[in-house]
């Protein structure tokens, strides 16, 4: 047999205990024809229509009595049936937490500096002279190869020149005259006279190849010798720098090549040849060809940020010509030294004016004349010379010519 839930235990037995008033409540028999109802209130007997009545909100007493007492009954059940659940503790309010002090931070240490970079020592004086030292001998070169170019003259000439060179540059780098312009045609050009504009050599393409490629300061290997002291700058700091190849589109020989910093702080003559340029329309001279193509490694996009006034020096490198090489031979004898010393020449000695003086570099001041505003007006203070005998030289005689300002 299947068992009741306990609510419909409880309505069954609510409806079994109020059994009897149901049944004195009920009416025996209804009439179908009955029009109107005899309803009790208080005491009193009156008659309303049936269908008023059903509508009336009048309630038969013993209607309410039997409503009250299924109340009551359901309420005596459930009370039997269903336990009252006990009365919950009295529960204690917690205490409070003691608040935590909040550690106030005490003041920061300072972070411990890096250790600061160690300065490049500079160079050591050379060695005193031997006294039973023997000059170099005319067959001993600092320079790789057999040598190229003319044969020596007395060293004199050099010096004359080199003084002449110098002064009449520093004349241009101390005056108000403007830089020689560079024109983009021939119409332009026919303005001036000669040598007061030169036609920029990328417009030339009939005439001249230029090819422009980004290399390291550490492809340069011979450029580290040179000391930050020495230079004015650390050029092993250098970033990017520009390789420009001009080349002769008539026979494909090359006619300069140079690398250029693009902060402008620096030039490297690397190879030029006079003789290769064969075209025959307009010229443009090779030491016009280097400063024109120094001004375009340092513009940033197509704009002149003035990069070329950190100008301070020019290199010369692996230099292989025979008078150049009678030059730092006398040079190095003056001094006493043997080529596997690093010598510097400075300004106003007699060393220093052969070296302005010698083919590799007199012809250079007229650019730097030209575009002397361009490289903020620096003229030349000293030379420092490394010889292919001497360490980490690559078996190459390098020159770095330092500026300074006018």
């Amino acid at each position: 047999m299947r068992l009741l839930s306990a609510k419909n235990a409880v309505l069954l037995t609510a409806f079994i205990s109020n059994l009897p008033h149901f049944v004195l409540g009920a009416p025996i028999a209804q009439t179908a024809d009955v029009t109107e109802q005899v309803i009790t209130r208080n005491g009193d007997l009156f008659v309303i229509p049936v269908q008023q009545a059903e509508v009336s909100n009048i309630t038969n007493r013993d209607e309410d009595n039997f409503s009250l007492r299924l109340i009551k009954g359901v309420k005596r059940i459930v009370t039997r049936v269903i336990p009252r659940p006990p009365t919950p503790p009295v529960l204690k309010p917690r205490p409070h937490p003691v608040p935590v002090p909040v550690p106030v931070p005490g003041p920061v240490a300072p972070k411990p500096k890096p250790d600061p970079l160690p300065k490049p020592l500079p160079r050591p004086n050379p060695p005193a002279p031997k006294p039973n030292h023997r000059p170099i001998p005319l067959s001993e070169n600092p320079g790789q190869g057999v040598g190229i170019g003319n044969q020596p003259k007395p060293m004199e000439n050099y010096a004359n020149l080199g003084r002449t060179q110098v002064n009449k540059y520093e004349t241009a780098a101390k005056s108000d005259k403007p830089d020689t312009p560079m024109v983009n045609n021939e119409a332009d050009l026919a303005k001036y006279g000669p040598n007061e504009a030169f036609m920029d050599i990328r417009v030339l393409k009939g005439q001249y190849k230029v090819d422009d490629t980004d290399v390291f300061i550490n492809e340069l290997k011979e450029l580290k010798n040179f000391r930050t002291d020495e230079l004015g700058f650390n050029i092993n700091a250098a970033g990017l720098l520009r390789q420009t190849v001009v080349i002769s589109v008539k026979d494909s020989k090359m006619i300069n090549r140079g690398t250029y910093d693009k902060n402008g702080q620096f030039i490297v003559y690397q190879d030029a040849f006079k003789d290769a340029d064969t075209a025959a329309g307009t010229k443009v001279p090779l030491n016009e060809i280097g400063m024109q193509q120094f001004q375009k490694a340092t513009l940033v996009g197509t704009q002149d940020m003035g990069k070329t006034k950190n100008f301070k020096a020019a290199f010369l490198m692996d230099v292989q010509n025979k008078e150049f090489w009678a030059i730092t031979r006398e040079n190095y004898n003056d001094m006493k030294q043997p080529f596997s010393e690093i010598l510097t020449f400075n300004r106003g000695t007699p060393q220093f004016d052969r070296i302005m003086g010698s083919p590799n570099f007199n012809s250079k001041f007229y650019s730097f004349a030209n575009h002397h505003n361009a490289i903020g007006n620096k003229v030349p203070d000293k030379v420092i010379v490394v010889p292919k005998q001497a360490e980490n030289s690559g078996n190459k005689l390098t020159v770095a010519v330092v500026f300074k300002d006018a």
